[in-house]
């Protein structure tokens, strides 16, 4: 008989213990580390500022995809350049959707090492070098020199932002696609 109150005691003890244990506060209980998510910005406009090298002379055209991918078309300005010069062009990324609108391109920058524009001439005599670097050294695209060739005509070409956290490898390759603008370019 007391060897049966014995393992009575025990057995009580134990599930007295695992009550307790399962009775923690929140307080004592340890957070478990939640993975981080970049949510992707609602790029709506894609602004180049050209300065003609040399010169003073600048113009700005505009990409606009203000309802996004899947309402109305987006609207483009046509680049108008000069063949035989050279041009020190700006990138902005813009929210146009808010009011005022967003600059996105001091958070692009920030994380410079996780974006790339990528410059895809279709047709056209240009040739696009990136001008700025991230910390290892990639190249970002915000600034440019694009070079006009010497023929004259139209020609097309995409500008994409790509996002490339942990996998950037200074091609276009991966990552995912935050924004994609088509601009026709004249060649005077």
């Amino acid at each position: 008989m007391k060897k049966l109150n014995f393992n009575y005691l025990i057995l009580a003890g134990s599930l007295t213990i695992l009550a307790l244990q399962g009775c923690k506060k929140d307080k004592d209980l340890v957070p478990v580390p939640q993975p981080t998510v970049n949510e992707q910005e609602n790029i709506t406009t894609l602004r180049l500022k050209f300065t003609e090298q040399g010169t003073t002379n600048t113009f700005t055209v505009n990409y606009a995809d203000p309802d996004g991918a899947g309402g109305n078309p987006p609207t483009s300005d046509t680049i108008k350049v000069v063949n035989g010069k050279m041009y020190d062009v700006e990138a902005m990324f813009l929210d146009e959707s808010k009011s005022p609108a967003e600059d996105l391109t001091p958070e692009i920058l920030e994380e410079k090492n996780d974006h790339i524009v990528c410059f895809n001439v279709v047709s056209g005599a240009v040739t696009i070098a990136r001008t700025d670097l991230d910390d290892n050294n990639y190249e970002i695209g915000l600034t440019s020199t694009w070079t006009i060739g010497s023929t004259t005509g139209m020609g097309h070409m995409d500008i994409t932002l790509k996002h490339q956290p942990e996998v950037k490898d200074g091609t276009c390759t991966p990552g995912e696609t935050d924004v994609e603008a088509h601009f026709d370019i004249l060649i005077q």
